[in-house]
């Protein structure tokens, strides 16, 4: 059985492994058989959410809704929980299968995963052999563990031992990847507004009409030119939330008359220190994908496996009011080598605030571009274009 390393990506065919097989996930809770520890997995479409409840798979919900995924009852021998998952039956608009290890009310009751052992995820063929083990620790306090990907890179599935693990249990992974998340694209009912969804508010039996908040567009179109996101002006219950979208060209043109068009592949990034002088490194190499609810308070919502996702790659400063400044960049992971041909384009979305940067004016066959500088100046958010 082949070992696989935290952040190790594997491809089926190369494993051996045919488009039906088992992931078991499990571990040994013989020091705190107490504990209600399950696991469960996710159907997460191209644009990264768990669009419908039904493929949220778990002991009550065994089946997923395209039949590709399912409990096995009972689980392989000596393994806690076993899936099969069949990707030739996997929805077109899956880009992963995501596996996860919780523990109920894991938080209110102080039971964590560093008092659990022998944690794992195996996975196994049809004919149940066991091809592949990753083992995962370095658990402390920890109520939630992302443990394992099935995900589509250029139409072929590959595999990822993934590992992270999080406090406040499922609920901070349902937040992450949940679709109840209304987007500002999604909301527009004409130029420079949008329109909450919430019901209408009734006072003294009459409707009162929704609030229609105002837009701001602003397209920074030179180097060093800069603009500023005031955190003062927050109104009601409204959050400091600070998004950041890098979109491109899927496909780049063609250098030659018989040379087909390449699909364009970019990664999103940050580097970024705190007010308090911490430092560190967002991106998806690594597995460094940070946290929308603990500190950084910085969160690369995923990476694009498919190289097709049409909301490209989306970062998020939870808590802008902590951060002292980041360069938000992106590299060419897989495609041209040339970002200008690239055709990629930053949106950066915050307090009713939306400014584009277009990243045209790198140096000639660069793949890496820092796009934007974010500082923050006195509770001004300065964002400024660097495209370098």
């Amino acid at each position: 059985m082949k070992a696989i390393e935290k952040g190790q990506k594997l491809q089926l065919e190369k494993e051996g492994l045919e488009k039906s097989f088992f992931v078991n996930l499990s571990w040994n809770q013989s020091s705190k058989p107490n504990y209600e520890i399950d696991a469960s997995a996710m159907l997460i479409s191209e644009r990264g959410k768990l669009e419908e409840e039904e493929n949220f798979v778990f002991y009550n919900n065994p089946t997923s809704l395209c039949g590709g995924l399912t409990v096995q009852n009972p689980s392989l021998a000596g393994l806690t929980k076993s899936f099969k998952i069949d990707t030739s039956k996997l929805s077109s608009n899956t880009a992963k299968v995501m596996f996860l290890i919780t523990i109920d009310n894991g938080d209110t009751l102080n039971h964590r995963f560093g008092d659990i052992s022998d944690i794992k995820v195996v996975i196994s063929d049809l004919n149940k052999n066991h091809i592949l083990e990753f083992k995962i620790d370095g658990m402390t306090k920890e109520t939630a563990i992302i443990a394992f990907e099935v995900y589509k890179r250029n139409n072929e599935w590959r595999l990822q031992g993934v590992g992270n693990g999080f406090n406040s249990g499922l609920s901070v992974i349902l937040k992450e990847y949940g679709s109840d998340k209304i987007k500002i694209e999604e909301e527009i009912k004409r130029p420079g507004t949008f329109e909450s969804k919430e019901e209408t508010k009734v006072e003294n039996n009459i409707p009162v009409p929704k609030a229609n908040i105002s837009l701001s567009k602003i397209t920074l179109e030179k180097k060093g030119e800069s603009t500023k996101i005031d955190l003062t002006k927050r109104e009601g219950n409204a959050n400091n939330e600070i998004h950041i979208n890098l979109n491109w060209n899927q496909i780049a043109k063609k250098s030659g008359f018989f040379r087909k068009a390449e699909t364009i592949d970019l990664d999103l990034g940050c580097m970024y220190e705190l007010k308090d002088g911490t430092k560190g490194v967002i991106q998806a190499l690594g597995d460094s994908f940070g946290s929308r609810y603990n500190e950084p308070y910085i969160f690369l919502d995923k990476d694009d496996r498919s190289g097709s996702a049409t909301d490209g790659e989306n970062l998020y400063i939870a808590k802008p009011e902590l951060l002292k400044k980041a360069a938000i960049f992106c590299f060419i992971y897989e495609g041209k080598s040339d970002f200008l041909e690239a055709g990629a384009y930053m949106k950066i979305k915050g307090l009713n605030q939306e400014i584009t940067v277009n990243l045209d004016s790198p140096r000639p066959h660069l793949t890496f571009c820092i796009g934007i500088l974010i500082e923050n100046i006195n509770g001004l958010v300065k964002i400024q274009k660097i495209d370098e």
